[in-house]
């Protein structure tokens, strides 16, 4: 069937009406689950497939939005200094960047429903509802385990690295396919990877014993850049505590015109992530 790749690539849209009442709209991930069930014509499938992708097309760049409004809220929210006026401003692009796409989500899952005659939609009904009910205790460890992550990297207020963010994807993508189970165990395995479950060590770094390095401008350039370049790739939480003490300590190095202090925290970094073989 043609429309399951698209289904797949859209039942993102059943997430955004969970304020609706479910029940009574056909989703995404009810068509593609039970797509044998529903027995589909080709003239339906055709609807279907035509809905997928305008629908596909058009959220591409309304996530986009989303995605970028509210990267820079929280690129503002982290200032020192925040202005409330612009905050606000930030908030409210962000809710209208919202507002479009659950409108878009909206539509589609109303044309999805338009498209199924009445003993189709009843049985879509029923199976989705029993469908989200069994699926209730697992969706929650789920959403746990995610939010748990989520909150180990809000809490030192970084990023995650890229590779962690294809892999979040991976498994949106499991979970919109119905796969949970794999879904759990994928986040489990990626709980493992980046240390969640490693108690934080406390202590304070000493960078006074370490080398400094060569800490002419140009060089200490040079280091500062393939440092800063390695730890974007860094995803494991204890280290990147660590390299959170590393970083308040080059800015104060750097504060104060400490060249040699900035070549010690730059020596640490480079022999704790590899880069040279610092002295």
């Amino acid at each position: 069937m043609k429309i399951i790749a698209l289904a797949l690539s859209l039942t993102f849209l059943a997430c955004g009406a969970n304020a609706l009442d479910l029940d009574h709209l056909v989703t995404p991930e009810t068509i593609f689950a039970f797509r044998d069930s529903l027995a589909f014509t080709p003239e339906q499938e055709s609807e279907l497939k035509q809905i997928f992708e305008k629908a596909k097309s058009e959220s591409n760049a309304l996530e986009d939005a989303v995605k970028t409004t509210e990267e820079s809220l929280n690129d503002l929210l982290r200032t020192q200094e925040l202005d409330s006026g612009d905050a606000e401003t930030a908030f409210q692009a962000l809710l209208d960047a919202e507002e479009k796409l659950k409108l878009l989500q909206f539509r589609t899952l109303l044309a999805l429903r338009a498209v199924l005659d009445p003993e189709q939609i009843s049985k879509a009904r029923s199976l989705g509802k029993h469908s989200r009910e069994s699926n209730a205790p697992l969706m929650a460890s789920i959403e746990g385990k995610a939010k748990r992550l989520k909150m180990a990297f809000d809490e030192l207020d970084i990023k995650p690295a890229g590779e962690l963010v294809s892999e979040g994807e991976r498994i949106r993508d499991l979970i919109q396919s119905g796969d949970l189970e794999a879904a759990d165990e994928s986040l489990d395995a990626l709980g493992k990877k980046v240390g969640i479950d490693e108690s934080p060590d406390k202590a304070t770094i000493d960078f006074s014993q370490q080398n400094p390095g060569d800490i002419a401008q140009n060089s200490l350039e040079v280091r500062y850049r393939s440092v800063e370049s390695a730890v974007q790739g860094v995803t494991y939480l204890p280290r990147l505590r660590q390299l959170l003490q590393a970083r308040d300590a080059l800015e104060s190095a750097k504060a104060a015109e400490d060249a040699e202090g900035v070549g010690r925290v730059l020596t640490w970094v480079e022999n704790l992530l590899g880069i040279t073989a610092a002295p």
